[in-house]
């Protein structure tokens, strides 16, 4: 009778101390869930900053690297003569297309250049120079493709040589001030669907406002990060609680 006493003591006692464990469990997982996810969210963002910024830097390089090759003037490079594209495959765009004094000089020589942000890293969905007035004059390659005279495809597949005049956009390309170490962070749904982190760093020539460099940045892709972390903390506390449970229930028992 004694012994069935002292065994009953000892389950109670080692169930109350596993509830224990189980609630101290919980609450220190939703707080390395919370502050490991807002640390690998600003880490990811301080990232897309950079390249922001990298952005920026090669875009004032080239105006200045055409000046002084004489492929461009001063006046040519602050052209904001928007042409409306009448004729050839883009004047069959459902959303109007302009070139000015340098975007084609852009297409061949910046393209290949900013390409290299998407195929080098997967979160980064655009990265494109814009005038102060929000116009594009040359977009990443996977959105200058052939117009397909359907409007949804055109819409994804062709955004360039567009003036993107929407509070978004404008207010990235007069990005101002040392907010963020020189960077705006907006996060919006785009035209397509997506949603996105949009960075922007301010482009001078000599002192001069140009616009700014912007980078969309996967919101999507960067919760799929973060619950690839929380899934993490939450198995590996589990497995710590369980083999807890069991010692405590040995040692008891």
């Amino acid at each position: 009778m004694l012994s069935w006493i002292k065994r009953r003591i000892s389950i109670k006692i080692s169930l109350a101390l596993i509830v224990v464990l189980a609630l101290l469990g919980t609450l220190v997982s939703v707080y390395l869930v919370q502050t490991r996810a807002e640390a690998l969210e600003e880490m990811m963002l301080t990232k897309a900053g950079t390249l922001t910024r990298i952005g920026a830097c090669t875009v004032e390089q080239t105006f200045l690297q055409a000046i002084e090759s004489g492929h461009l003037t001063r006046e040519e490079i602050f052209d904001t003569d928007y042409r409306e594209i009448k004729e050839g495959p883009l004047s069959r765009a459902g959303a109007p297309k302009y070139h000015t004094a340098y975007d084609q000089y852009l297409d061949r020589r910046l393209q290949p250049i900013i390409d290299a942000f998407i195929q080098e890293d997967s979160m980064v969905v655009f990265a494109v120079p814009t005038d102060y007035n929000g116009y594009v004059p040359t977009h990443n390659s996977i959105y200058s493709r052939a117009l397909t005279g359907d409007p949804e495809q055109d819409q994804l597949r062709n955004r360039t040589k567009q003036i993107f005049d929407d509070p978004v956009g404008l207010r990235a390309a007069r990005v101002e001030g040392p907010q963020d170490g020189g960077i705006l962070r907006q996060s919006y749904l785009r035209d397509t669907g997506e949603r996105l982190w949009d960075l922007s760093a301010p482009i001078s020539i000599d002192g001069e406002r140009w616009g700014a460099f912007r980078l969309g940045f996967s919101i999507a892709q960067t919760d799929h990060e973060m619950a690839v972390l929380r899934n993490t903390v939450i198995v590996s506390m589990l497995v710590l609680l369980a083999a807890a449970a069991l010692t405590i229930y040995l040692v008891v028992t």
